[in-house]
């Protein structure tokens, strides 16, 4: 899994904690990666403003349907 977090998401601590967020959200969802799979997951300054359900439940979503994309 590899994290794409612009710069116009904001300063450097503002993308660390993007990507930091992103990280434990993929954590959780590792039963929806499809093995062996590559990843690039790129995140807008709009992710920062999500809470943790919101980014949690839309990762989700955008890993299904890559999942399916991959059968």
């Amino acid at each position: 899994m590899a994290y794409a977090v612009p710069k116009a998401v904001g300063g450097a601590v503002e993308r660390n904690r993007l990507r930091r967020r992103l990280r434990a959200a993929v954590r959780e969802l590792e039963a929806e990666l499809v093995p062996g799979g590559r990843y690039l997951l790129s995140a807008g300054p709009a992710a920062l403003k999500t809470n943790p359900t919101e980014l949690h439940d839309t990762l989700r979503a955008v890993l299904r349907t890559a999942r399916e994309r991959a059968r």
